[in-house]
């Protein structure tokens, strides 16, 4: 009892901390009263809170001066920003991915990475469904139809200005069996598709899978044996009738071989919420994408629904809370 008094203490009088947000702003925008707001539940009295919306990497140092907690989402944390600011104990990252940080060098320093695992899979798998619900029910397309006239002008109490099928029935392919593939999967197959999960390890396998794709989604992700994944061959061996989807990662299709797949009509659609360039310049392959008329393209969103936002901040706060308490930490990556 004595010794738990003692450490109870100990955290008690931890001197007040300094917490910097880089890039705050994709994390709260119009989800949290204000960019303050959002990370004040993971402070005690007393620490400080300095949220900036981006931050330029010449101004990374001088903005975590003295500070004990970065919060980071794209922003690159390396060797040399860790060597120049030693105050640092926890860089927590507000994504699940936490390649913009160098885990070798903060565990180096005995810096703590955090990040937040599995906030969007729901977010995610609805925006693959709305995709594919696009494809096939083309909602859009029938009402700007019925604006134009076309329903008002039919002879018949119905007109088809746009065809329609359903996903019951079809082979439904998803490249990547982590926590979101398996919930597109899951929904996917809830509308009656025939579902085939594959792993981009697994070659053959996925050659044959993708031969028989009505959709395929992919959800894997960006590593050196992914990049470029869905190359020329990879298209080539789609049917022509094939809907493609990426929610996962720009750099993962070869933007040019997916252009040249649709000029060829050799694609049915694409739906694209990544691009290898983001945001993309205006002569960029990405650009090009951008203005064909069988591609959708999403400005990199399918994750971030208010709820999954939501838990997102949440989720990293009770990070910062428990490293500022000197709990263990849930969420720690690498060393």
């Amino acid at each position: 009892m004595l010794l738990c008094a003692l450490v109870a203490t100990a955290r008690a009088l931890r001197p007040p901390a300094k917490i910097v947000v880089l890039d705050g702003y994709t994390a709260t925008a119009g989800v949290f009263e204000d960019r303050e707001t959002a990370w004040r539940p993971a402070l005690r009295d007393g620490d400080e809170l300095v949220v900036y919306d981006r931050t330029a990497p010449s101004d990374v140092v001088g903005r975590l001066e003295g500070a004990s907690v970065a919060v980071v989402n794209k922003v690159l944390i390396t060797d040399a920003v860790l060597s120049a600011v030693p105050s640092l104990g926890l860089m927590s990252v507000t994504a699940t991915g936490v390649n913009n940080v160098d885990l070798r060098a903060c565990g180096k320093r005995d810096v703590a990475v955090t990040n937040v695992p599995a906030y969007s899979t729901p977010s995610v798998a609805q925006h693959v469904m709305a995709c594919a619900l696009d494809f096939t029910n083309k909602v859009h397309g029938q009402s700007a139809a019925v604006k134009g006239g076309a329903w008002s002008n039919s002879p018949d109490f119905c007109c088809f200005p746009e065809r329609t099928v359903e996903i019951a029935g079809s082979i439904f392919v998803v490249v990547g069996g982590g926590a979101i593939g398996a919930a597109v999967a899951a929904a996917a197959g809830a509308l009656g598709a025939d579902v085939r999960v594959v792993s981009a390890r697994d070659r053959p396998a996925l050659d044959a899978a993708l031969a028989e794709a009505d959709f395929l989604s992919l959800h894997v992700p960006l590593a050196a044996e992914t990049e470029n994944l869905v190359d020329a061959a990879f298209l080539n061996a789609l049917k022509p009738s094939c809907c493609f989807i990426n929610t996962a990662r720009g750099p993962i299709v070869d933007e040019d071989a997916l252009l040249a797949a649709l000029n060829d009509e050799t694609l049915a659609a694409a739906y694209l919420d990544v691009l290898v360039e983001e945001p993309p310049g205006k002569d960029s392959p990405g650009a090009a994408l951008i203005a064909h008329p069988r591609c959708v393209v999403t400005p990199h969103t399918a994750w971030a629904t208010d709820q999954a936002r939501g838990r997102l901040v949440d989720t990293a706060c009770a990070s910062i809370a428990a490293f500022l308490r000197g709990d263990e930490l849930a969420h720690r990556v690498g060393t």
